[in-house]
C-alpha cells in the first residue's frame, strides 16, 4: 500500500492514458453483488470478502499493467493475469479469482480498483489519526453547504455533487491520511484540486472543482467534512423516501 500510494499520482493516470477506461457494466455489477443504483447506495448494500487483500492484489496488477504498457482495453483481465508467471499468485487467491471469473476487461480495471477501494475505505477511515478529525467551524459548514448540491435544493446554480465530494474525501483519507505524514495545517484544496491525483469521478469537471471547492477547509478537517456531508446526504435520502 505504501509503495502504491507513493506512486498514486502516476499509476492511475498512466493507465487511463494507456487504456481508455469505462464503468463496470450493470450486469457485471450485479455479478459482483452490488446494486445498480448510485455509488453510495451500492457501496452500502454489499461488501467484498477480504477486500483489503483484494485491494493489494489489484495494486500489484495496476503496477504491472502500467509497466507492460498494455493498450487493449477489451482484453479480459483474467487472460492478462494468466499470461504472466509473476501474476500467477493473484489467481491463486480464492476471492480474487472469483472476481476475475466475472470476465471484466482491462478497460474496467480502474473502476474495479475504485470499487474495492471504497470497501476498504469504509472501514479504515474510521481509524485515521485524530489530527485529521478536527471539527468544522460554522464558516466551514456554511462553505460546504454553499458549494455542494443536495437533493433537497431546487436552485439552478452551479454546485459540486455532494456524493462526489464525499467520495473524493474518502479516497484522499485512504490514500494519504492513513500514512499519517500529511500536514494537518495544509489547505485541503492543495490535494482535492489536483486533478492528477484522481480523487473525483470523471463526471465532475475539473473547472467546477477549481471554482467551487471550499477554500477554508484544512487537511485537519477532512474526516469531519466527510461525516458532515454524509449526514446531509442521508437526510436527503430519508426526505426523498417519504
Amino acid at each position: 500500500m505504501e509503495l502504491f500510494q507513493g506512486c498514486m499520482r502516476r499509476i492511475l493516470s498512466d493507465i487511463k492514458n494507456q487504456i481508455t477506461q469505462e464503468p463496470i457494466p450493470i450486469e457485471k455489477m450485479n455479478s459482483l453483488g452490488f446494486s445498480i443504483n448510485s455509488r453510495l447506495e451500492y457501496a452500502s448494500k454489499s461488501t467484498i470478502d477480504n477486500s483489503s487483500e483484494i485491494l493489494s492484489s489489484l495494486e500489484i496488477l495496476l503496477c504491472f499493467v502500467k509497466r507492460t504498457a498494455v493498450g487493449d482495453g477489451d482484453r479480459p483481465i483474467k487472460d492478462f493475469v494468466l499470461q504472466w508467471m509473476k501474476l500467477s499468485s493473484l489467481y491463486e487467491h480464492r476471492e480474487f479469482s472469483k472476481i476475475l471469473d466475472i470476465d471484466l476487461r482491462l478497460k474496467h480495471l480502474v473502476s474495479l480498483y475504485e470499487l474495492v477501494e471504497e470497501q476498504v475505505a469504509d472501514i479504515k477511515i474510521k481509524y485515521i489519526h485524530e489530527k485529521y478529525q478536527e471539527k468544522l467551524s460554522t464558516d466551514m459548514e456554511a462553505a460546504i453547504m454553499e458549494s455542494l448540491g443536495f437533493e433537497q435544493q431546487t436552485t439552478t446554480k452551479k454546485v459540486i455533487p455532494a456524493e462526489a465530494f464525499a467520495l473524493a474525501l474518502k479516497r484522499f483519507m485512504l490514500r494519504f491520511l492513513t500514512l499519517e505524514n500529511q500536514k494537518e495545517t495544509d489547505s485541503l484544496s492543495i490535494y482535492l484540486q489536483d486533478g492528477s491525483l484522481n480523487f473525483w469521478p470523471s463526471t465532475v469537471p475539473e473547472e467546477l472543482i477549481n471554482e467551487l471547492f471550499p477554500e477554508n477547509l484544512l487537511v485537519a478537517n477532512t474526516y469531519d467534512a466527510y461525516t458532515f456531508t454524509m449526514k446531509k446526504i442521508e437526510v436527503d435520502v430519508i426526505a426523498k423516501s417519504k
